[in-house]
């Protein structure tokens, strides 16, 4: 009996020796997890900061009664969207400089899919372009090129030279009109000239290409018989692309094609009312819109289409608004999609919004003749506008006022047809000179070089058939002129697709890399996501929920001082204010390992 209880008193022991090394071992990696903080905010009631470094945060009505990643209420804080952020004040510790550094958080982004998502954490001088950003990427202009990617970087005013990434047109295509990443890729759709709106006379149209590297594209199929790819669009885990001018019996041309990738088939969506060109798409409330061109021709009444499934397309937008491109006449035409604010915004002639269930007017009909409005972009909480003729860039003040941010270029008939925001910078790029530019504040804009080739004034065809006459001089296009439709950022650099009207210089897709960045080019999904971003050496790293999923490219870090004296905020930046929840936010002055990652991730 006295051997058996000396027996259980050794088990015992032993118990106690490995459960008091187990906390050990616990305590340890707690304590390896504060080496190095510089920050951390719990958000769990306040934005005090429990890293010892007395960085502590003022709120700008942030609020903090959300549930938890562990479930528990009043353990995160919810952010709105539209102004609310916590701000750090600046001091020494929070300067980087050239080391090491990690930040991690946990995010919620906000499911009603009305808004973009925005900034995680900024520390930037836009002034100086000098600095980190950490934000969820939405980019829409007449497409989500970008939506809901992560993207991490760090810049000190450095700008790299145009890369050519190859050509993704077809014999005699003139590139490319559309630009979207989705499910880790980054997809292209074609546009192709011919004699007329039956693309079927050149079976070469209406193609989507994927890039593989390099200079290297994969053709992915044609669209029905479209000779124009104009628009593409991630939807619910699958890529659709709208096009024009497909041969239909009836005559209407704009439909709208789904992609299997398992079979590499292109499903037909049906046609979007009766036009000719399907202009947009975007992803408003968990529902696909379509925008549509040439309506007036064939008697429709509709400009906006709601998918509903299958092959059904509900008009959405009845209008009866009255413009002057590309005639005097009144017609409906949309030619680009926006999303900002819980808003859906549709540009024609005029400016509306969608709102609380009604179409309300935002003006901008015919300021500096830009009787054309083209891309769309969130930058620094604010809605900017692309237009043509004169190549203006406005920003919405609310109702019906828009601010001048200055013209891109002083040449004659230019438009600007895409807007994208990309490591703390705004971009925009210009028909018919081919260049893309820097927004530098106030007015004025930096020329990063022309990508799209003058050419030899070779005729490019004219219409032939029973077509109204407007379609002799649009279709027929402007000799000698290239145009850049899309823009998108993916694998850490923003790319730009080129669109040359002659047969001789088929447009390819650029890239370029401001600062050093590294992106998730997945949609970031619903409920809780742990991220971590990671400076370290040469290189950056981005994990999502625990996982490396991308690394940058490598860079001499003396290159990158991103040392300033800007505030750190939380919840804003040069992209939008975050709309969602977060909690946790970490910084360190050291890069975390892998493991230590997979710790925080594991212990919500």
């Amino acid at each position: 009996m006295r051997r058996v209880r000396f027996m259980a008193t050794c088990v015992c022991c032993a118990f106690l020796l490995l459960l008091s090394g187990s906390r050990a071992g616990n305590s340890k990696a707690a304590d390896d997890l504060k080496t190095g903080l510089v920050g951390y905010w719990k958000l769990a009631g306040d934005c005090k900061d429990y890293s010892g470094q007395g960085n502590h945060g003022v709120n700008h009505v942030v609020e903090f009664a959300a549930k938890g990643p562990d479930g528990s209420t009043g353990g995160v804080a919810q952010f709105n969207g539209r102004s609310n952020f916590i701000e750090v004040p600046h001091n020494d510790s929070l300067s980087l400089g050239t080391s090491d550094f990690s930040m991690t958080v946990w995010v919620k982004c906000d499911e009603s899919g009305t808004d973009t998502i925005g900034d995680i954490v900024s520390k930037y001088d836009v002034s100086k372009r000098k600095g980190l950003n950490f934000q969820v990427l939405d980019n829409q202009f007449r497409q989500p090129a970008n939506r809901r990617n992560v993207l991490f970087g760090i810049d000190n005013a450095k700008t790299s030279s145009w890369t050519d990434c190859g050509n993704t047109a077809a014999p005699k295509s003139v590139g490319t009109f559309s630009l979207c990443v989705h499910k880790g890729k980054l997809y292209s759709g074609s546009y192709t000239r011919n004699n007329g709106a039956r693309s079927d006379l050149n079976p070469q149209g209406g193609h989507v290409y994927r890039y593989e590297g390099g200079t290297r594209w994969a053709d992915c199929g044609r669209l029905g018989k479209s000779s124009n790819v104009l628009t593409l669009a991630s939807y619910k885990g699958h890529l659709y692309g709208g096009v024009a001018f497909d041969a239909v019996e009836n005559g209407s041309a704009a439909k709208v094609y789904r992609y299997e990738e398992d079979s590499g088939r292109w499903i037909d969506c049906g046609q979007v009312g009766n036009s000719l060109r399907v202009e947009c798409m975007a992803v408003f409330g968990g529902r696909l819109y379509a925008g549509t061109f040439g309506a007036h021709f064939l008697g429709d009444k509709y400009s906006v289409y709601r998918y509903e499934g299958g092959e059904k397309w509900s008009p959405f937008l009845p209008t009866s608004w009255t413009g002057n491109w590309p005639d005097k006449g009144g017609h409906p035409m949309v030619v680009s999609l926006g999303v900002y604010n819980d808003m859906l915004f549709a540009a024609s002639t005029p400016i509306s919004r969608y709102e609380n269930g009604k179409w309300l007017s935002c003006g901008l009909a015919d300021v500096n003749n830009c009787n054309q409005k083209w891309g769309w972009a969130i930058y620094r909480g604010n809605l900017y506008l692309g237009t043509y003729d004169k190549g203006y860039v406005y920003r919405w003040k609310g109702g019906e006022q828009w601010a001048d941010c200055g013209r891109l270029t002083e040449e004659k008939n230019t438009e600007v047809m895409a807007l994208s925001v990309y490591n703390g910078g705004l971009y925009g790029s210009v028909y018919h000179t081919g260049e893309v530019f820097r927004y530098e504040g106030d007015t004025k804009w930096t020329n990063l070089g022309q990508l799209g080739k003058r050419g030899k004034r070779t005729k490019v065809g004219t219409v032939t058939g029973e077509l109204p006459p407007i379609w002799s001089r649009c279709y027929g296009g402007r000799p000698g002129a290239s145009r850049i439709p899309a823009l998108a950022v993916y694998q850490g650099k923003l790319f730009a697709g080129v669109w040359n009207w002659e047969f001789d210089l088929p447009g390819h897709v650029f890239s370029i890399e401001a600062g050093k960045s590294v992106t998730y080019d997945h949609e970031l999904g619903a409920g809780w996501k742990h991220l971590a971003a990671v400076k370290e050496a040469n290189m950056l790293k981005l994990f999502v929920d625990g996982q490396l999923i991308a690394s940058s490219t490598t860079f001499n870090p003396d290159d990158f001082d991103i040392s300033n004296n800007e505030t750190l905020k939380i919840g804003f930046g040069t992209h939008d204010y975050f709309n969602g929840k977060m909690a946790q936010v970490r910084m360190y002055d050291r890069a975390l390992a892998d493991k230590e990652i997979g710790r925080l991730y594991q212990h919500k």
